[in-house]
């Protein structure tokens, strides 16, 4: 079992990956931020991949295992796919590997949640429900 922290204190934040698997935080990684300096001034979410093998957190795609910042990724992630194929913004749907663009949402989408199959994307926008079929990005 593993847990990602971030820490946004200051303007040169960090991610820690913990084993928590023994019910005690084992710290197991500690990132760097891109450059070796910490992320600057970092939102405090992080979406990661149910696996723990990728997150996205202070503009970034890391890495999970080593924490290594692998792409620039500036359009905050809101959802992922449970495969870890599809990364969701509030606007747009992305490759999750790369940070390819695959596509936009019909509308602005800041509340959503993915279907367990990853099918299916749920989103509120102007107050109303919309489902936006992700089998086509």
């Amino acid at each position: 079992q593993i847990l990602f922290i971030g820490d946004s204190s200051s303007s040169a934040g960090e991610v820690a990956r913990y084993d928590v698997s023994t019910g005690k935080l084992v710290m197991t990684a500690r990132s760097v931020g891109p450059m070796g300096v910490g992320f600057y001034y970092p939102t405090r979410a992080i979406t990661c991949a149910s696996d723990g093998s990728f997150l996205f957190y202070g503009g970034y795609a890391v890495e999970g295992t080593g924490l290594t910042v692998t792409y620039a990724q500036p359009d905050p992630i809101l959802s992922l796919t449970p495969d870890g194929r599809l990364a969701i913004s509030a606007t747009t749907v992305y490759r999750a590997s790369d940070g390819m663009v695959l596509g936009s949402l019909p509308a602005t989408a800041s509340v959503q949640a993915v279907s367990p199959d990853g099918q299916k994307l749920y989103a509120i926008s102007g107050g109303a429900l919309q489902t936006v079929d992700l089998t086509t990005y």
